[in-house]
This record gives C-alpha cells, sequence and structure tokens, in this order.
C-alpha cells in the first residue's frame, strides 16, 4: 500500500519529519515527508502492507508526543494524490546502521 496524507500539529521546528520517518523505519515501513508553507503541517509519506500502514497511522495520531521536543498530530488528513519518497524533503530509504535525532529522543 502506498498512501500519502497531510498531518497537524506541532510538527514543524521539533524534528517531527526525522522521527516520523525513523518511527516508520523501525516498523518496517519507507516513509517520507515534507513541511508545508503552514506551518503547522506536514505532507507524508508511506509505503508498506495495509495492516501496518494502518496501524502505524493510528499510532503517530493516538501518541501524546513522537518525541523529546514534542512534536505531536492533532489530524491526519488523506490526500487523493500519492506523493513519491524521492519527491519529499525527507525519506527513511537509505537510512540503515545506528540511527540518530541528534539528541532528540523518539517517544513513539
Amino acid at each position: 500500500m502506498k498512501k500519502s496524507f497531510i498531518v497537524q500539529g506541532k510538527v514543524q521546528g521539533v524534528m517531527f519529519r526525522k522521527s516520523y520517518c525513523l518511527a516508520a523505519l523501525q516498523r518496517g515501513l519507507l516513509a517520507g515527508a515534507t513541511n508545508l508553507d503552514d506551518r503547522s503541517k506536514v505532507l507524508c509519506s508511506v509505503e508498506g502492507c495495509e495492516l501496518d500502514v494502518s496501524k502505524f497511522m493510528r499510532e503517530i495520531l493516538e501518541c501524546e508526543k513522537l518525541n523529546s521536543w514534542g512534536a505531536n498530530i492533532i489530524s491526519i488528513e488523506d490526500v487523493k494524490s500519492y506523493k513519491d519518497l524521492s519527491e519529499h524533503d525527507h525519506d527513511n530509504r537509505e537510512l540503515n546502521g545506528p540511527l540518530s535525532l541528534n539528541g532528540v529522543e523518539l517517544l513513539i
């Protein structure tokens, strides 16, 4: 399954994109994220089996904070067209080995 969506919340200036991509990778999913002009929104994409994608989206929406900088999501809005991972500012396709968020703790 390939899915793109817009998240709204405290998502810019709090390492959200890297936290999102790392959390997806830890669940065996490919993911990418791009900031939008509205500083409360980020466009995200995710690839994986339908069950895992649905579970991951539920987890990121329901968790209080994604990381120790307070990144959080208050809503998710589906978008009609898929944005390929290669088109995002950040993605996890080439991450491997020890992963770091530069001192930011992943909480999800």
